[in-house]
């Protein structure tokens, strides 16, 4: 799903094993899960080309970009040396998602959901829709967290699932 600004302008279909191989050899080079804090501008930087080469043949990988470049043009704020800030602040600005405390529990965590208006967001490569699945028009989307708020956690795979959602489905069964 195009679900952070300019990614709709950027991604392009890439063949299913090609695209989940980019996000495995991504996923080993990739930034997320680190604290920006100690990272030199040049170090960011050089990642930031890395993932505008990948953008140039249509791949996007999850926010990282994004959440790098947002973080150098902010003059690198303690709060957004972390992915999962910039996550939850997509979330909140760009998809408009407001997640709301639910009455249930899971092991001792609350549960926390949101609904998303798919079609603003989806991706239109007919390659990628599969003859046995629909999406729907509204996805409720469940994560969890503490009563005041849900854990980035929960917030970082949620985020994962909604960006490759098209591209999950279609190696469905």
């Amino acid at each position: 799903m195009n679900i952070q600004p300019s990614s709709k302008a950027i991604r392009k279909f890439i063949p299913i094993a090609a695209y989940f191989d980019l996000c495995a050899q991504q996923r080993n080079r990739s930034f997320i899960g680190c604290s920006l804090r100690n990272c030199s501008q040049d170090t960011i930087d050089k990642r930031i080309k890395e993932l505008e080469a990948l953008e140039e043949r249509g791949f996007v990988y999850l926010g990282e970009k994004n959440w790098l470049v947002s973080f150098q043009r902010s003059n690198r704020p303690h709060t957004l040396a972390q992915y999962d800030a910039w996550v939850k602040n997509n979330f909140d600005s760009h998809l408009g998602l407001t997640f709301e405390l639910t009455t249930e529990e899971w092991q001792g965590l609350n549960i926390w959901s949101a609904d998303l208006l798919l079609a603003p967001y989806s991706l239109a490569f007919d390659a990628l829709k599969h003859p046995s699945y629909r999406l729907p028009e509204t996805l409720e989307i469940f994560v969890l967290g503490n009563e005041s708020r849900p854990a980035s956690s929960h917030l970082l795979p949620a985020f994962e699932f909604l960006h490759n959602l098209e591209y999950s489905v279609s190696t469905f069964p």
